[in-house]
């Protein structure tokens, strides 16, 4: 899990509401958590909430998604409605910035303009975008880059094709064996 960054700013007035998305789909191992991706929390309330909030670990107490400092995301980006988990990702030599969009809604989530909309915003913003899928807890999250997958299909403007090149990404992403997290094995 990623701290958000020092130059973040929150939203004003965006709080995560009922949404528990990191609480479940982030593997935590760190500050006193240590739980496996697709596991809530053992503090995360049914329906929404942490029960030790106002003590809760400075991990969970620095930890916001890319959603809450966003401004250009609407409420309907909360990850807990939109089916995408956005998470500051570690930028690889050649960008200055990453995002994974972990998929944890259905498949049909990758297809919707708004989602392809996003994701083309991050490429021609030259931010490097990886979509990632879930693949059980205990295992590790499968991920794939998709700016150069998405490039012909945004310099064409051609949402059928972007939706066709994100079914198929999905589609081997799943075909491809799940592998035991290490340091849960």
């Amino acid at each position: 899990m990623q701290t958000r960054k020092s130059t973040d700013v929150l939203v004003p007035g965006r709080d995560c509401g009922a949404c528990t998305a990191c609480c479940t789909d982030l593997t935590i191992m760190e500050g006193g958590i240590d739980k496996p991706a697709g596991l809530a929390c053992e503090h995360c309330i049914v329906g929404g909430g942490c029960a030790i909030y106002e003590t809760r670990f400075s991990i969970c107490r620095d930890y916001h998604c890319v959603w809450r400092s966003m401004p250009g995301l609407d409420d309907s980006w909360r990850p807990d409605r939109s089916g995408v988990l956005i998470v500051w990702g570690t930028p690889p030599y050649g960008y200055k910035h990453a995002v994974d969009l972990l998929l944890i809604g259905p498949p049909e989530t990758l297809e919707s303009e708004r989602f392809i909309g996003l994701a083309a915003a991050f490429v021609e913003r030259g931010i490097l975008a990886v979509l990632a899928l879930p693949r059980g807890p205990g295992l590790l999250t499968t991920s794939v880059p998709i700016n150069d997958l998405l490039r012909p299909a945004i310099e064409a403007r051609n949402l059928t094709l972007a939706q066709d090149l994100l079914r198929s990404a999905h589609d081997q992403m799943l075909a491809m064996p799940a592998e035991a997290d290490p340091r849960y094995a």
